[in-house]
C-alpha cells in the first residue's frame, strides 16, 4: 500500500509536469518587449497623435504561432510559407452586407503590438467599431497574413525594410487595411507589422518547419519594422497634418518569453497548494501553525 510521503510526491509531480507541457501543442504564445531605434515620419504631429513614440520608448507586444498550418511550398526544404488564410482569400466582399467578410480560417498565427495610444493586431479581422472594416490587404495576394521561414538560405524581408539576410529567418509580415463600407476606393488606412528573426550561423533551425520553441538567444537579431499609411482623403474636412501621412519605426527586441497557458497556471497553483497542505500535515520544516 502507497505511504503517504509516495502519494504527495507522485501527485506532486504529475501537477509539476503538467503545468510546464502546454495543454495545446499546437499555438505557442510568447510575450516580447522591444526599444524603437528610430522612427520616420510625414510630420512629427502625425506621429505623436497616432502612436505617441519617441525612439528609446519600450514597447510590448504578443506573437503566437500555430504549429499546425501548413507549408504552402512543399518541396523546398530551404524556405517555407505559412499564410493565415487560403490562397486568393485575404477577403471576400459581401455586397448585401457592404462588408468584407473573413474567409475561411486555416491557422491562428498572430503578432500584436500594445502602443501608447492602442494596440496594433496582427492576424485576426474585427471591426474597427467606426463605420468601417478592418481587413487583410485585398489588393495583392502577395501581401495576405503569412509567416515565412527560411533555412541556411538567404532572405530579404517582404517589406524590404531589413534588406537581405542570409542564414536562418523567420518572418512575420502582415497588413491590415481598414476601408469604409463602400469598398476599396475608400481606403482609411493601411498598416504593416514586420518581424525578422536572423540567425547568422544557420543553427536556429533544422528544417523549414514552423519553430516548436523560440529563445531570442539563438539569433543574431529580432527586429520589428511598423509601418501606418493614412491618406489626406480619407479624413473629412478641416484636413490637418495631425489626422494624415505616413510614418513607420524600426525597433529590436530585448525580451521574448513564453506565456503559459491557463490551465498550466491552474496546475501550478495546485501543486503549490499541494504542497503547503503536505507541509503542514506533516509538521515539515518551513511551515507555521
Amino acid at each position: 500500500m502507497s505511504s503517504p510521503h509516495m502519494l504527495f510526491r507522485t501527485l506532486f509531480g504529475a501537477c509539476v509536469l503538467a503545468s510546464l507541457a502546454p495543454a495545446n501543442g499546437q499555438l505557442l504564445e510568447y510575450s516580447f518587449q522591444a526599444v524603437v531605434d528610430s522612427i520616420d515620419s510625414t510630420d512629427p504631429g502625425f506621429t505623436a497623435n497616432r502612436l505617441g513614440l519617441v525612439a528609446g520608448d519600450t514597447i510590448t507586444g504578443r506573437i503566437i504561432i500555430d504549429r499546425s498550418s501548413i507549408d504552402q511550398v512543399p518541396g523546398d526544404s530551404s524556405f517555407a510559407t505559412y499564410r493565415n488564410y487560403a490562397t486568393g482569400g485575404s477577403s471576400i466582399y459581401d455586397p448585401n452586407s457592404l462588408t468584407y467578410q473573413q474567409p475561411p480560417l486555416l491557422f491562428q498565427t498572430s503578432v500584436s503590438l500594445d502602443l501608447p495610444l492602442g494596440q496594433g493586431s496582427f492576424g485576426t479581422v474585427t471591426s474597427s467599431g467606426s463605420g468601417g472594416n478592418l481587413v487583410y490587404d485585398p489588393y495583392s495576394d502577395v501581401t495576405a497574413p503569412r509567416v515565412n521561414v527560411a533555412n541556411g538560405t538567404s532572405y530579404t524581408s517582404e517589406s524590404g525594410a531589413f534588406g537581405t539576410v542570409s542564414g536562418d529567418a523567420l518572418n512575420f509580415y502582415q497588413v491590415v487595411s481598414e476601408v469604409s463600407p463602400g469598398g476599396l476606393s475608400s481606403l482609411k488606412s493601411r498598416q504593416t507589422v514586420d518581424f525578422l528573426f536572423q540567425d547568422a550561423d544557420g543553427l536556429a533551425f533544422q528544417s523549414d518547419a514552423l519553430p516548436g520553441s523560440l529563445a531570442l538567444s539563438d539569433f543574431d537579431s529580432a527586429k520589428i519594422f511598423y509601418k501606418l499609411v493614412v491618406p489626406a482623403q480619407s479624413i473629412q474636412t478641416p484636413v490637418s497634418n495631425l489626422t494624415y501621412g505616413t510614418l513607420s519605426f524600426n525597433a529590436h527586441l530585448v525580451s521574448l518569453n513564453v506565456v503559459p497557458e491557463p490551465s498550466a497556471v491552474g496546475l501550478g497553483a495546485v501543486a503549490v497548494s499541494l504542497l503547503v497542505l503536505f507541509r503542514r500535515r506533516t509538521g515539515l520544516p518551513g511551515t507555521t501553525d
